[in-house]
């Protein structure tokens, strides 16, 4: 097969959306299939127009920069967050066309509620005029991807279910929605391999607290603070390191009392290979997330044989069981936040069994399984040899 990749994201291969793709890719090359990727950067927008277009006109510029690229033949166009419907629209049109797949990262539906509760408690001051840009276009953008696409694929059952809302109303109009199906994220293969080697958990420092992910609004750092106030209390030797803010790390001290911050360390960018080493010198894995597409961080740190306290969202809510393969606390509260983690610091016998088990579930999340229930979505394509 032909298949031409657009993501949204930057080209990043140690960030989440942008390693979905180049993991997808390159296992699709080695299947023999001919692909082709294109990031955000690729647009070559200029630096005075990115924040604007980001915003309110980020799908017409993939249009004006890939409608000629989308044309070339391929079999399947697959797209993030509704970025190519323009493409979609214009391609529905021809015959014949490529098979066009709308791939939901996460919903923005719900990344947008999370950061609105977020302004609501006084966690974060948003303007009017950045509310109105990050709510509308984004949340429109999906529609428009899920009204133009052949299938749309999503990482969780919240934005299965929400889609299929959506559907049942836009028929009752006689509008189209495409069908949704779930296929989950996949593992670093270097993680899921160096997961084969962690530390096994009865010799992990239980006071040695991590973060790995994007200091955003959405990721429940609001909540951080004042839970690791309450585990200090218990627990004075306890430390907290923090990777994966990026250009908010000079922020991250902020979200702490002044009397904290020395226990605190911040780590700049890192690489794959300085994340495996930070995974094995850690104990819990701390996941408050408010809104997630699948979450990825969580199943990195579980295969790495940390103990994670996480909140009901994305990989989450889906598949993991409170009490077996994480502790799973009530979003958006601190002392509950606490509770979770002092809870999994006191009881050893816990901590190592929630490890152990959590880590046989993430090592389920291959890319080999990901890219084979992609490949029969891809190949059950109308025309396709083979399909109905």
């Amino acid at each position: 097969m032909k298949i031409l990749l657009i993501s949204h994201a930057k080209d990043d291969k140690n960030a989440g959306a942008s390693r979905v793709y180049h993991l997808l890719a390159d296992a699709l090359r080695e299947r023999g299939h001919a692909v082709t990727l294109y990031h955000y950067d690729d647009l070559r927008i200029p630096r005075l127009l990115s924040y604007v277009v980001k915003r309110v006109a980020l799908p017409e510029f993939i249009s004006w920069r890939f409608y000629r690229e989308a044309t070339r033949d391929y079999d399947v166009i697959f797209c993030s967050n509704g970025m190519a419907h323009p493409i979609f629209r214009k391609l529905r049109e021809k015959s014949p066309r490529p098979y066009l797949i709308h791939h939901l990262h996460g919903l923005s539906y719900f990344d947008y509620l999370a950061v609105v509760t977020e302004r609501m408690r006084g966690h974060v001051d948003l303007g009017f005029l950045f509310l109105k840009l990050k709510g509308h276009f984004p949340v429109k953008w999906d529609a428009e991807g899920a009204r133009h696409a052949d299938i749309i694929i999503a990482q969780n059952i919240r934005d299965q279910d929400y889609i299929e809302d959506q559907r049942s109303r836009q028929e009752d109009t006689g509008a189209n929605c495409a069908p949704v199906v779930q296929v989950p994220a996949a593992l670093h293969p270097r993680l899921e391999q160096a997961g084969r080697n962690a530390p096994p958990p009865e010799t992990r420092n239980p006071t040695s607290l991590l973060w790995f992910g994007s200091w955003r609004e959405r990721k429940g750092h609001a909540y951080l603070g004042r839970a690791f106030r309450e585990v200090k209390e218990q627990f004075p030797d306890a430390t907290l390191t923090i990777g994966g803010a990026g250009g908010d790390a000079a922020s991250v001290p902020d979200s702490f009392d002044v009397d904290l911050r020395s226990s605190v360390r911040v780590l700049p960018r890192i690489e794959i290979d300085e994340q495996i080493r930070e995974y094995y010198a850690h104990g819990i894995f701390i996941f408050p997330s408010l809104s997630e597409g699948f979450g990825l961080a969580l199943i990195e740190a579980m295969t790495m044989g940390l103990a994670c306290v996480t909140t009901q969202t994305g990989v989450g809510s889906d598949f993991i069981e409170d009490g077996v393969h994480a502790v799973v606390v009530a979003m958006a509260s601190s002392r509950h936040l606490a509770r979770g983690l002092i809870r999994l610091i006191r009881d050893d016998a816990l901590r190592q069994r929630i490890a152990r088990q959590g880590q046989q579930l993430a090592r389920q999340f291959t890319v080999e399984r990901s890219v084979n229930e992609y490949l029969d979505i891809f190949e059950k394509r109308p025309g396709a040899k083979g399909s109905a």
